[in-house]
């Protein structure tokens, strides 16, 4: 991670094309005092003629700490969550656009293909 700490990360399931999810474990920041580990799983569902992604997250707190994740954990993660969500999505549909560019700059321009 950026500020050095590190987790261990298990790929638990792969449905190719539509999911995957991963547990993450071993925290050696602050978050591996108040979580024993976190399962996350993204989803992709077709969506009219784009995808719908769903990214969720199970935290499994540690005892005693259920209210500092529900209260204080769970609005950073969420916010932290679509700001990578985001990200993802222009990185992806910019690879979209080059795609399409190179396509459309590599076709014959006498038969268009």
């Amino acid at each position: 991670m950026t500020d050095g700490s590190t987790a261990t990360e298990t790929l638990t399931e792969y449905d190719p094309g539509r999911s995957f999810a991963y547990e993450l474990t071993d925290f050696t920041n602050v978050l591996g005092r108040l979580v024993s580990g976190v399962r996350g799983e993204w989803t992709f569902s077709p969506d009219g003629s784009g995808t719908l992604i769903r990214w969720t997250y199970d935290f499994k707190p540690r005892a005693a700490c259920h209210g500092p994740i529900r209260v204080g954990l769970g609005p950073l993660w969420r916010r932290y969550m679509l700001a990578a969500l985001t990200g993802t999505v222009e990185v992806i549909e910019h690879a979209g656009r080059m795609i399409s560019c190179s396509n459309a700059t590599n076709r014959n321009p006498l038969t268009g293909w």
